[in-house]
């Protein structure tokens, strides 16, 4: 039997091995601040993984999205086909200043499929939950902060 000290010092290990394991994961994180509060973020920077962005997603968790990030600056338009979930789409200038917010945007149940633009040049797009921006206080004009790991 596991005398009380012995089982202090397992504890102990285990609670240093939990956090060491915790800091990891949230130091590997990549995320995107606004307005002091912070969305985790997957980041769609290639061809491939901004095409698929979150198609055949039923599920974003809260304060979540994805990050899509465009080699140069461009007037951007995207779609909902084959997106399960209803979203709000904001663009982002290179300047890393929001300068548009599509709120509420529905999944496309048949073709064809509106597309939905940034009127304005922009270099990063950022997908979240409908609703989400509102909630967050997130509004054009806003500034971006993004970390990528």
């Amino acid at each position: 039997m596991l005398k009380r000290r012995e089982v202090f010092i397992i504890s102990i290990i285990i609670l240093v091995l939990l956090l060491t394991a915790f800091t990891y994961i949230n130091n590997n994180k990549s995320y995107v601040k606004i307005n002091g509060k912070y969305i985790d973020v997957e980041i769609a920077d290639s061809p491939e993984e901004r095409i698929r962005g979150l198609m055949y997603r039923d599920f974003l968790t809260e304060n979540s999205g994805m990050l899509f990030i465009f080699d140069n600056s461009d007037i951007l338009e995207f779609w909902m086909k084959n997106t399960l979930i209803s979203l709000d789409i904001i663009y982002i200038d290179e300047n890393m200043k929001i300068v548009k917010i599509i709120e509420n945007v529905q999944p496309c149940l048949e073709d064809p499929c509106e597309s939905y633009s940034s009127s304005f040049p922009a270099k990063y797009v950022l997908e979240v939950n409908a609703g989400e921006a509102d909630k967050l206080g997130i509004k054009e004009g806003d500034f971006v902060q993004v970390v990528v790991k």
